[in-house]
């Protein structure tokens, strides 16, 4: 079983270049491993296409790493979702400023089945793989909207969910934060993974953990 491994790469190419390289020569060291990485310029493709990340992009991919767009579908202090339209809009802002097909979808709610599915249609049209996040288990019938589901982003100390039963590891993956070293999860039961040694407020600075994880899924190929 192939483990993808997909990093939430918030990361701004401008101030943060050393990263970026270090991606980069990881992701070429190991390059039998799937590589994702998420970019976020401003929960989303931002206002307007930015040079910096124009640039970025195009070194990540000259690397052999799938680059895929952040875009959130839920503000959890208003409890509402994210306008459909300016959703729609992100993704084609995406495909037309970055050249990015893959969306990576945040704070899934999978009581909205029919959102998702129209999101979901909209990056398969353009070519691209959708992503999806809710960040908890998943309903057996919410499984096929997305090409794979992430039912955990959490510390590690916090249980992870087991993955309905019948479905292949390449619908499930985790994000694990706070952990203390790589904490390699079974292939055999989620199909993508990232673990970080970072906690909050923000763990998704600098990329700590990704050499040993990388060392670790290698190990078990």
């Amino acid at each position: 079983m192939v483990q993808n491994v997909l990093i939430p790469f918030y990361e701004d190419p401008t101030t943060d270049a050393a990263d970026y390289q270090l991606l980069t020569q990881l992701a070429t060291a190991y390059s039998d491993i799937p590589v994702y990485a998420v970019l976020n310029p401003s929960s989303g493709p931002g206002t307007a296409a930015s040079a910096a990340y124009v640039a970025a992009v195009k070194l990540l991919k000259a690397a052999g790493i799938t680059v895929v767009g952040y875009i959130n579908t839920y503000v959890e202090e208003t409890k509402a979702f994210v306008p459909t339209e300016t959703i729609l809009q992100q993704i084609t802002n995406w495909l037309g400023w970055y050249g990015i097909a893959d969306i990576f979808f945040d704070n899934v709610q999978t009581t909205n089945v029919a959102l998702y599915q129209q999101l979901s249609t909209a990056v398969r049209t353009n070519g691209g793989t959708p992503i999806g996040n809710p960040g908890v288990n998943v309903p057996a019938t919410f499984i096929g909207i997305f090409a794979t589901n992430f039912i955990f982003e959490g510390p590690i100390t916090q249980s992870m969910p087991v993955p309905p039963a019948g479905f292949p590891p390449s619908n499930f993956g985790v994000i694990i934060y706070a952990a203390p070293g790589v904490f390699l999860v079974s292939g055999k039961t989620y199909g993508w993974y990232y673990t970080t040694s970072n906690g909050l407020p923000n763990p998704y600075t600098g990329i700590p953990l990704l050499q040993a994880t990388l060392q670790a899924i290698e190990a078990t190929q």
